[in-house]
């Protein structure tokens, strides 16, 4: 009969941020040996309730409990509440029976970490919640044999309008003073009424929001859906300070807090980073053998992916002035705390642990050799939340040193959710992660896939990335690779620089199924050998340039996103299959590296230049030097040659005039002029170059394709000359747009010019 009691005396709960619920049915397990009604199906023992918690002893897979006969209208209560803790499982699923012969079930996610969470199940949704609700029929978890399952309670309710935070976060991984700070926000209606939903943003002195509004009235909510807030903030000093959201609904109101540091010190990346995965002695005991070492260096390489942090090993990167990075893996609890095999959630790492991390820290402090920390390789999402810890420890006690983590490639839309999810909790300083395609019997493999995620996300968090990419073939662990050549290693290098990373790291060097032990050897070593001394002389001139788009052009585009028509650079072959990555350095020159998709052929294509130019360059691996580009002018720019080796790339510098179009011994321009947009399409933010021949008013609005105003750029009076302005696709209420065309135009006293873009998010 307790369980009549609970239904009626917590017909009403109100709970801690504020929000009435209403109760149909509660199982609340306050009495100690009531277990009201619930009962063991399968691999669970010892079920009994005590200090509140209703808890079984798990003894096989797939535990089951069996709810007790009820009485409820689907109609009028449709949200599942439970409040447990499980060590194991991914998700759970919760069945139920109906007044008649129909039978429904929902699958949730669960977490296995061994911690109370309360899960919200939106069985309303389902098709098969409807009627009267005769049973909870099984409540079903994957959990640790013998480990114990404790449910706090499982509720049945009506949740009204729920206000949730999904996410609240800096799109940086380290927020430095005096930048832009780009933020968001993503507010969700989790009730099962829709409603109105207005929120609020609170700083504090020290930050200045440069770009949003604080206060935003987001309408009427249904269930389950969202809006998204963008902002830009400043802070000019250092220290630690708290950003609030606030969240208000008719029925709640919910807060998130997030504790922003702001720091002056952190890793700066000073050189391209070259390296081999495993260093050159890999996990042979010292006395080290100083001819490995030679060999090692021999083929170009000046970085070692990790050495341990031993007098011995670090006596070899001194002898051969090499750079390298400390592996501190099992000082931190090995693989099984950081990479969570399986996907279960592995231990917590304690602070006793992460001191382990300090005699290495001092030891090394300041040693010029050494530029920062192996961490570990290919984590699962359960130990981002240690490595967090690992990063931030080692981000207070060394925060000029790297800590270098390297993640799983993917080839599904969970890839997107792992890779923003490790930024988000782990806050890394440098994205990486492999891909290797060279296979007996197949290439391919999601490379250009993998290859643009990752990239996407290292732009919009504005950090650099790391290709690891494949060197060897080995049967190792039935990989059934195939040895990639010259041309192969090549294109692997390039395709990879066009996209933008700032390091490569080729797999794999040592042991029996690496370089130095394959059968190939000679012919790996000498193809590396020739392949890293391009990349040591191109290093330089790329670590500086800031990546603006990457493209395919012809007809084998192999998966990359075409050249938008209205580009500046365009491929004049049109058989020619070309990737084209476009890049600025900080005075706002034009490079692009041009890349010969194909890894078979040589290739000589035309490319044209939709403007005039001063100057027109390559950079000459084999001479180390930039060399000059013969090219043809035309009336609508230029168009020159590029010639590319199988698998083979240039990085080429344009200087275009600083006018569109020059009047005879004049600086200023001869008309009024506005140039395609660049990027287009662009995900993120895109430049828009107009040009005046004399002081005028000028409008400059962006326009969607209905013809409605959505964001007023520029609205003054100018002086003549060439000018610039970036759109980051928000309108005038500081809100992200949708994806779609848009038509950007400007007028002056006498004349309206209009053209069109592309925005995706």
């Amino acid at each position: 009969m307790k369980f009549l009691i609970c239904v009626i005396m917590l017909f009403f709960l109100t709970v801690s941020n504020g929000h009435t619920i209403e109760i149909g049915i509660a199982w609340e397990f306050n009495q100690n040996g009531d277990v009201e009604g619930w009962q063991i199906a399968n691999t669970l023992t010892d079920l009994r309730v005590r200090d509140g918690r209703l808890k079984a002893k798990v003894v096989g897979d797939w535990a089951q409990l069996i709810g007790p006969a009820m009485e409820l209208s689907a109609r009028d209560y449709g949200m599942l509440q439970i409040r447990m803790k499980v060590d194991g499982p991914q998700s759970a699923v919760i069945s139920w029976n109906g007044d008649s012969t129909f039978l429904g079930f929902e699958k949730f996610q669960v977490r296995g970490d061994n911690v109370f969470h309360e899960y919200d199940i939106p069985l309303f949704k389902k098709s098969s919640w409807l009627g009267q609700i005769r049973q909870l029929s099984r409540l079903t978890l994957l959990a640790r044999i013998g480990s114990e399952i404790e449910i706090d309670y499982i509720r049945i309710v009506r949740l009204g309008v729920k206000s949730k935070i999904i996410s609240f976060k800096p799109l940086r991984t380290v927020i430095k003073p005096g930048e832009q700070i780009p933020w968001s926000a993503i507010i969700g209606n989790r009730g099962d009424e829709s409603g109105s939903i207005r929120s609020r943003l609170y700083l504090p002195d020290e930050f200045q929001l440069v770009e949003g509004v604080a206060e935003t009235d987001h309408g009427i909510l249904s269930p389950d859906n969202s809006d998204t807030l963008n902002w830009k903030f400043r802070c000019d000093q250092t220290g630690t300070y708290p950003i609030r959201l606030s969240v208000i609904s008719s029925d709640d109101t919910t807060a998130s807090i997030y504790e922003a540091a702001v720091v002056d010190e952190y890793w700066r990346q000073q050189e391209f980073l070259l390296s081999a995965w495993s260093p050159p002695y890999a996990w042979y005991p010292p006395p080290y053998d100083e001819q490995v070492f030679d060999y090692y260096h021999k083929a170009n390489f000046d970085v070692v992916l990790w050495v341990a942090p031993t007098d011995e090993a670090m006596a070899m990167v001194e002898k051969f002035n090499m750079k390298c990075l400390l592996i501190i893996t099992n000082l931190v609890g090995g693989d099984a705390y950081l990479r969570a095999d399986d996907d279960n959630f592995p231990p917590v790492i304690t602070n006793e642990m992460l001191a382990n991390l300090d005699p290495v820290i001092e030891k090394y402090r300041h040693h010029p050799n050494v530029i920062g920390y192996f961490i570990v390789d290919e984590p699962r999402t359960p130990a981002f939340q240690n490595l967090g810890k690992v990063v931030n420890y080692l981000r207070k006690k060394d925060p000029t040193r790297l800590g270098f983590i390297n993640l799983f490639p993917g080839d599904d839309d969970e890839y997107d959710q792992y890779v923003e999810s490790f930024l988000d909790i782990t806050r890394p300083e440098l994205l990486s992660y492999d891909r290797y395609i060279f296979h007996n019997g197949r290439d391919g493999d999601y490379y250009f896939y993998n290859l643009a995620t990752i990239r996407k996300w290292a732009m919009r968090y504005d950090i650099p990335f790391c290709n690891i990419i494949q060197a060897i073939g080995t049967d190792a662990y039935n990989l059934n690779w195939r040895t990639p050549n010259e041309a192969e290693h090549r294109w692997l290098v390039y395709t990879s620089l066009a996209y933008g990373v700032k390091a490569l790291i080729w797999f794999h060097w040592h042991a029996d199924w690496g370089v130095t032990g394959s059968p190939d050897r000679d012919q790996i070593f000498t193809s590396l050998q020739k392949v890293n001394a391009e990349i040591n002389r191109l290093g330089p001139h790329l670590l500086n340039l800031k990546s603006l788009g990457v493209y395919h052009t012809g007809t084998g585009r192999s998966g990359g996103q075409s050249l938008p028509i209205d580009s500046w650079v365009e491929s004049g072959t049109p058989d020619a299959n070309l990737i084209i990555g476009f890049f600025k350095d900080e005075a706002n020159h034009d490079f692009v590296m041009v890349t010969n998709a194909s890894y078979r052929d040589s290739v000589e294509s035309r490319l044209v230049v939709h403007s005039q130019i001063e100057d027109l360059q390559y950079f000459d691996v084999q001479l180390d030097n930039w060399i000059s580009i013969d090219y043809e002018a035309t009336p609508n720019g230029v168009t020159f040659t590029v010639p590319l080796r199988a698998g083979g790339g240039k990085l080429i510098q344009v200087q275009r005039s600083t006018a569109v179009r020059m009047g005879e011994n004049s600086s200023s321009p001869a008309q009024f002029t506005l140039s395609p947009n660049y990027p287009n399409p662009f995900n993120q933010s895109t430049r828009i170059h107009y040009s005046l021949a004399k002081p005028s008013r000028v409008e400059l609005k962006i326009y969607n394709i209905k013809g409605d105003e959505v964001k007023t750029l520029v609205t003054a009076h100018q002086t003549a000359g060439n000018k610039e302005i970036i759109w980051d696709g928000r309108d005038n209420a500081g809100r992200v747009v949708s994806s779609g065309i848009y038509i950007y135009s400007a007028r002056n006293f006498d004349q309206m010019l209009r053209r069109k873009m592309l925005f995706l998010k």
